[in-house]
């Protein structure tokens, strides 16, 4: 049988040429309905400290989840940047616009010398499913002292439903699933000070 070369390679290439374009998305943060309310001069800031992740959410590639044991790692669909760090990024920023100004601090931004409370995150689950169903599951602490103790855990879980099983309906869904939690840690903060 006598293959045509120059006929396979045009096949290849064309084949090359209609792959889906790369997508990027970013988590966003949203704005609180109200701060919350309590005295700001004996509270200690808070910064948001390295979120932790599993090993199936800390990649660059975007997942679902499409069965009970089976995820979707895709191809074309993207973080713009280190998910964990995402996270982080968020979080705080959704924080900032809850509690009063000033009391949280950036992701890097020095703490001051007379000590900060840290939030700390570790997600269990944070991803959508083939159905559009999002559920973000996570432990978080407030850590204060020198060095730093746990002064209280939380476990968290948080659905919503982002109707579609498209990546931008995913991560618009996430984000609000972050500023929920970020509602939550608000509160909480505010009344152990």
């Amino acid at each position: 049988m006598r293959r045509s070369w120059p006929g396979m390679i045009l096949v290849l290439l064309l084949a090359g040429c209609h792959s889906a374009p790369t997508q990027f998305y970013t988590l966003t943060s949203s704005a609180g309905a109200s701060r919350v309310p309590f005295a700001f001069s004996r509270a200690l800031p808070v910064v948001v400290a390295r979120v932790e992740l599993p090993g199936d959410l800390d990649r660059d590639a975007f997942v679902t989840r499409v069965g009970p044991n089976r995820l979707n790692v895709s191809d074309t669909d993207r973080w713009g940047g280190p998910f964990d760090e995402m996270i982080q990024r968020v979080l705080a920023s959704d924080l900032s616009s809850r509690l009063p100004a000033g009391m949280v601090l950036a992701p890097g931004d020095p703490v001051p010398a007379s000590g900060a409370r840290t939030v700390k995150l570790t997600i269990r689950q944070f991803m959508g499913d083939s159905n559009g169903h999002v559920v973000l599951e996570a432990d978080w602490s407030l850590l204060s002292g020198n060095p730093p103790k746990p002064q209280l855990i939380r476990h968290e879980q948080l659905f919503d439903n982002a109707g579609s099983n498209h990546a931008a309906a995913i991560v618009a869904t996430m984000s609000h699933l972050l500023a929920r939690l970020a509602d939550r840690i608000a509160d909480t903060v505010a009344a152990s000070r």
